[in-house]
C-alpha cells in the first residue's frame, strides 16, 4: 500500500514539474527592463535594446517596404506584484498606397514669399489622410532646400518637414522627389523653396499626393495608417587594414539576426562617387566564406551650398553581429567614414492595459513560444489613441549569462603531435568563441598548395583536439617587406647604368598567391619597372634572371598622391631572390617608400574553455582536412561575436614528434609527476612484499 502511495506521489510531482516547465515561471529570461506605465490602454514601441537578446524577427519584403514579423515570442510583461500582464503585438499596417494628382495654387497673399523663396500650395478638395508628396512634375535638373506644411483651413499650418532637400539630377543619376512625412488629416499642403543660392523653380501644374488606405475594414488605430516610424540605431565602426584603392571597415551590430534592411553612411569630404559592398561570414562547404548581403553606389553632389546625396546601402537581413563594409576608392584618398546608422524594417508595437506604475519586461529565452492571452479577442476594438508608455533610460539588467547551460562542441578526439613541424601557444583567457587569424608564418608553413591549411590542428594539454571552423576572409593579409638598393649577383649581365636595381626580401618562400605593392611619394614621374627572380647556377646551367612581370608606372599631378604599383606573383613557389629593375631614363632615381605583400587571409573560429591553454600545430603534408561535425559546429560558431586573439611566436618541433600530449606538458611538471608516480609504485611494492613475508 505504501509503495503504491509513493508511486502516485512521484507521478504527481513529475506531472507538476511538467506543467511548470511549460509556463513563464520556469522560463530562463536573460534580460530585464523597466517600463513606466501611464495607466489605461497603452502603446510601447519596440526599440533597438529590446531587439538585442530577444527572439529574432524575420524580414518580409513587400516590394516598396520591409516589415518585421514573427519575433518577440519570449517577451513577458509583469506588474509590481509580479503578475503577468497580457499584451498584443500590433504589426505594421499592410496599407494600400493610393496616389492622386491635384492642381497647384499660388501661395496665399498673406504668406507671399520674399524674393529669396518661392513655392506653391495644393488643395486636396477635402480633408484627407496623407503621408507623401511626389514632385515628379518639376522639370529637372534641380536641387532645392524646402519646407513643407499642412493645414485643414488654410489659416493654421502644421509643420511637416522643417528643412528638407529635394533633387532630380539626371546627369548624376541622383533623384529624391518623394517627400514622406507622418500621416495626418489635411486639406492643404504648402511647399516653400529656398532660392537664396539658386534660380527659382516654376510652379508645376499639378503634383501627386500619396493617401494610405487600409486593406481591412473595421476599427483602425490612428497610428495604423501609413508606415510606422522607421527605427534607426547608430552602430560602432572600425577601420580595417586594406590594400591600396580600397577602404575596409568592420561594422559591429548590437546582436546577430537583427531585422536590419539598410545601412546609412555618413562620410566627410565634398563630391563623392564610390561603389560599396557589405559582406558577412556564411557557412559554405567545409568552412566559412564571405557572403555578399548588399551594397550600392555612394554619391554626393554639392551645388550652390546645397547637397544632394544617396548614401544608403540596401542589405538583406544579416545573420552575423559583425559586417564588413568595403568601399572602392579608385584613385581617391581613403574614404573618410564618420558614422554608420542601421535602418530596421518596420517594427510592430506592443499594446497592453495596466494601471500607472512600473512594468517589468523580461525576455531572452529561446525556448519560449509566443503567449496566447484573452486580450486577443479585443484586437479589432482597440482604442483609437492609446497612451504612450516609455522605457526607462537605464540599460537592461542581465539575469542569466548567454552561454549558461549551453553545450559547446569544444573537444574532439586525441591526436599526437608527432610529424608536425611547428607549434604556437594560444593564450588562455575567458571562455567563449575565439577567432585566431593565420599570420604570414602560418600561411607559409601550413602545408603546401593545394593542401595548405589542411594540417591545422588545435590541441589542449591532454592532446585532445579542439574542433574549429576555418574562415576565409575578404580582407587581405598584409605584411611589409624589406627592399634595398642592390645590384644583380655577380655573373649576371649588368643592366644599363640608367637602371636602378633593388632586392626584395620575401619573409618566407611558398607564400599563397602573393601580390607585391610598391608606393612612392613622387608626384610627377614615368618609369618602366621589371620584376623577376634570380635562379642560381646549377650543373652546366649558369645563373640567370627570370622575368616575372613588367609595367609602366607614371603619374602627372602635383596635387594628388600617385597610385601604387602592384605585381601579381601568381606562382606561389617563389624560392629565389626577387629583384626589381627601374629604368630611370635621365632622371634621378625614383624613391621607393614601401613594399608590401598582400595574401589571402584566413582565421579559425573555435570555443575555448575558461583559462584553457591551447596550442596550434601545423606543418605536416600527410594530413587531410579535419573531419569535425562542421555543420553542427557552424550553427554554434556563426551568429556570434568572436574575440580576436593572436598566437604566440612560432616554434620548431624538429620533426621528431613525441607521445600524445608530451610536448604540451611543461618538462618540470612532467618529471615531477613521473617521480611521484615512481615513489608511489615503489611504496606499493614494498607493502606487498612485507605482507607476503608475514
Amino acid at each position: 500500500m505504501m509503495r503504491s502511495i509513493r508511486s502516485s506521489l512521484a507521478l504527481l510531482v513529475v506531472s507538476a514539474a511538467g506543467v511548470l516547465a511549460q509556463g513563464p515561471a520556469n522560463a530562463r529570461f536573460q534580460h530585464e527592463r523597466i517600463v513606466d506605465s501611464v495607466g489605461g490602454p497603452q502603446r510601447l514601441d519596440v526599440d533597438a535594446a529590446l531587439l538585442n537578446g530577444s527572439q529574432s524577427f524575420a524580414v518580409e519584403d513587400l516590394g516598396t517596404r520591409w516589415v518585421a514579423r514573427r519575433g518577440l515570442g519570449d517577451l513577458r510583461l509583469f506588474n509590481e506584484t509580479n503578475v503577468e500582464v497580457p499584451y498584443l503585438l500590433i504589426e505594421p499596417a499592410a496599407d494600400l498606397q493610393a496616389f492622386g494628382a491635384f492642381r497647384t495654387l499660388p501661395i496665399s497673399a498673406i504668406d507671399k514669399p520674399d524674393n529669396k523663396s518661392s513655392g506653391f500650395e495644393v488643395d486636396l478638395l477635402s480633408v484627407r489622410i496623407v503621408d507623401g508628396l511626389l514632385l515628379s512634375t518639376i522639370q529637372p535638373p534641380f536641387l532645392k532646400r524646402f519646407r513643407l506644411e499642412g493645414s485643414g483651413d488654410r489659416e493654421r499650418w502644421t509643420q511637416l518637414v522643417n528643412e528638407g532637400t529635394t533633387f532630380n539630377l539626371p546627369a548624376e543619376r541622383l533623384q529624391h522627389t518623394l517627400i514622406e512625412f507622418a500621416p495626418g488629416e489635411f486639406r492643404y499642403l504648402r511647399v516653400t523653396f529656398d532660392d537664396t543660392n539658386s534660380a527659382r523653380i516654376p510652379r508645376p501644374g499639378d503634383v501627386t499626393i500619396r493617401m494610405p488606405r487600409p486593406r481591412s475594414v473595421g476599427p483602425r488605430l490612428r497610428e495604423g495608417y501609413g508606415r510606422q516610424a522607421v527605427l534607426r540605431s547608430d552602430v560602432s565602426i572600425s577601420r580595417r587594414p586594406s590594400e591600396p584603392g580600397r577602404s575596409r571597415f568592420r561594422v559591429n551590430l548590437p546582436a546577430a539576426r537583427l531585422p536590419i534592411v539598410a545601412l546609412e553612411i555618413k562620410a566627410g569630404g565634398g563630391n563623392l562617387l564610390r561603389e560599396a559592398r557589405v559582406l558577412e561570414a556564411g557557412f559554405a562547404g567545409q568552412g566559412a566564406q564571405p557572403r555578399l548581403i548588399g551594397g550600392g553606389r555612394l554619391m554626393r553632389v554639392e551645388r550652390d551650398k546645397v547637397i544632394a546625396e544617396s548614401m544608403r546601402l540596401q542589405i538583406r537581413q544579416p545573420t552575423e553581429p559583425q559586417l564588413d563594409l568595403v568601399v572602392d576608392d579608385g584613385d581617391n584618398p581613403p574614404l573618410e567614414l564618420q558614422a554608420v546608422t542601421a535602418v530596421f524594417a518596420e517594427m510592430p508595437w506592443i499594446y497592453f492595459e495596466a494601471p500607472a506604475g512600473p512594468i517589468t519586461v523580461r525576455y531572452g529565452d529561446s525556448k519560449l513560444t509566443a503567449p496566447r492571452y484573452d486580450l486577443e479577442a479585443a484586437r479589432s476594438n482597440l482604442p483609437v489613441s492609446p497612451n504612450r508608455a516609455t522605457w526607462r533610460s537605464q540599460p537592461p539588467i542581465t539575469l542569466t549569462p548567454l552561454d549558461e547551460g549551453l553545450a559547446m562542441p569544444d573537444t574532439g578526439s586525441a591526436m599526437s603531435s608527432e610529424g608536425f613541424e611547428f607549434v604556437r601557444d594560444i593564450p588562455a583567457g575567458r571562455a567563449g568563441l575565439i577567432a585566431l587569424q593565420m599570420d604570414i608564418a602560418a600561411m607559409a608553413h601550413s602545408g603546401r598548395d593545394p593542401r595548405r591549411l589542411r594540417d591545422l590542428r588545435i590541441l589542449d594539454r591532454s592532446g585532445m583536439q579542439i574542433p574549429y571552423l576555418l574562415e576565409s576572409r575578404d580582407e587581405p593579409l598584409i605584411a611589409e617587406v624589406n627592399i634595398e638598393r642592390k645590384a644583380l649577383p655577380a655573373g649576371l649581365e649588368s643592366p644599363s647604368p640608367k637602371v636602378s636595381t633593388y632586392q626584395v626580401h620575401l619573409p618566407f618562400p611558398d607564400l599563397p598567391k602573393p601580390r607585391l605593392v610598391l608606393t612612392t611619394r613622387a608626384r610627377v614621374f614615368q618609369r618602366a619597372v621589371t620584376i623577376g627572380t634570380v635562379v642560381p647556377a646549377a650543373d652546366r646551367q649558369p645563373a640567370r634572371f627570370v622575368r616575372r612581370g613588367s609595367a609602366v608606372w607614371m603619374h602627372a599631378d602635383q596635387d594628388v598622391a600617385p597610385p601604387p604599383l602592384t605585381f601579381d606573383l601568381a606562382d606561389s613557389a617563389i624560392n629565389e631572390d626577387l629583384y626589381l629593375q627601374i629604368d630611370e631614363g635621365d632622371n634621378q632615381p625614383l624613391q621607393i617608400d614601401k613594399a608590401t605583400l598582400l595574401m589571402p587571409q584566413y582565421a579559425v573560429r573555435f570555443f575555448r574553455r575558461d583559462n584553457q591553454p591551447l596550442r596550434l600545430l601545423y606543418g605536416r603534408d600527410d594530413l587531410g582536412p579535419p573531419r569535425y561535425d562542421l555543420q553542427l559546429l557552424s550553427g554554434q560558431v556563426l551568429g556570434r561575436t568572436a574575440e580576436d586573439v593572436t598566437a604566440g611566436p612560432e616554434q620548431a618541433l624538429g620533426g621528431s614528434g613525441s607521445a600524445p600530449g608530451f610536448d604540451l606538458v611543461p618538462p618540470m611538471v612532467f618529471w615531477s609527476v613521473l617521480t611521484v608516480t615512481v615513489f608511489v609504485l615503489l611504496g606499493l611494492v614494498v607493502r606487498l612484499m612485507k605482507r607476503e613475508s608475514l
